[in-house]
């Protein structure tokens, strides 16, 4: 499809999709296409403030040493195509439409996905069809029930500061919203924490 097409495709869904309790709904779609981010390393990244940052800080300093990078990150700045990045370089229209039409296909009828979702979807498929050596995958709200957090084993996780956001979804405390993003935590990753992140009551 052209880059029109691949538009129309991605903006037919909702920006929040039908509420989820956990991924199955994703999980389900990635399953469709074949788990294509079960082939790739990530460095895992949730938090308020920063993520964006530090996923484009991962992603140069990756390339310069030679890893073929990918980079997820949420919103886009300018267009679309620069929330979908390789080695620094936005995915082309026509790889957008070619990768909406493999998204599509698994899709079916199903309306209930989120943008987000739909994105993060076509996100790992271009990473995997571009055999990518690592991804700097910035979660989009939250962390524990966010589409990016299928993933299984992270070279690492890492969460910026963490403040009041999202607070309606994630929840009205602190503490609440810091274990949502705390989600994205895997057994035997390591993980690395903002100096900025306020520190728990005694």
């Amino acid at each position: 499809m052209t880059y029109e097409e691949a538009m129309g495709f991605i903006n037919g869904f909702t920006k929040s999709g039908t509420p989820v309790e956990d991924l199955s709904r994703f999980r389900g779609l990635m399953e469709a296409m074949g788990n294509p981010q079960n082939e790739l390393k990530f460095i895992h990244i949730a938090g308020t403030n920063g993520k964006g940052s530090v996923a484009r800080y991962c992603s140069e300093i990756l390339h310069l040493a030679g890893y073929k990078t990918g980079e997820f990150t949420s919103p886009y700045i300018i267009r679309y195509t620069d929330r979908i990045r390789i080695d620094g370089e936005n995915i082309s229209d026509e790889r957008l439409g070619e990768i909406c039409d493999v998204v599509m296909e698994a899709v079916g009828d199903n309306t209930e996905y989120s943008q987000f979702e739909i994105s993060n979807a076509i996100a790992f498929q271009y990473f995997y069809e571009e055999k990518c050596d690592i991804v700097c995958l910035e979660a989009g709200m939250g962390g524990l029930l966010d589409s990016t957090n299928i993933i299984e084993n992270p070279l690492v996780s890492v969460i910026t500061s963490v403040s009041l956001d999202h607070t309606k979804i994630l929840g009205e405390t602190i503490a609440e919203i810091a274990r949502q993003k705390a989600g994205i935590i895997k057994h035997g990753a390591p993980v690395v924490l903002s100096v900025l992140c306020p520190k728990p009551a005694q």
